[in-house]
């Protein structure tokens, strides 16, 4: 749900930190240090937090190493898993 918000600030993610702890989310970890970028970039371009236009594409900047870290932990799983 977090992920599909049209308005995501940085701060949204620290509630994913203390599981972080529990095992090796990598996908989790990176996404938790991109949107920082991210609005840390856009405010630099757009100005105060206050004026700040999300952009689509910056966003997608933002999530796409979480994205492919993703995929490539999923076709780990499934390889794993083996043919059914």
């Amino acid at each position: 749900m977090l992920l599909l918000s049209p308005t995501v600030h940085p701060w949204y993610f620290l509630w994913v930190l203390p599981w972080l702890a529990l095992g090796r989310p990598w996908g989790w970890l990176t996404l938790t240090a991109t949107v920082p970028l991210y609005a840390g970039l856009l405010e630099t371009i757009a100005g105060p937090v206050a004026d700040l236009r999300e952009v689509g594409w910056w966003k997608a900047l933002a999530y796409a190493p979480a994205g492919a870290i993703w995929l490539v932990e999923g076709g780990k799983v499934l390889a794993r898993r083996g043919p059914t």
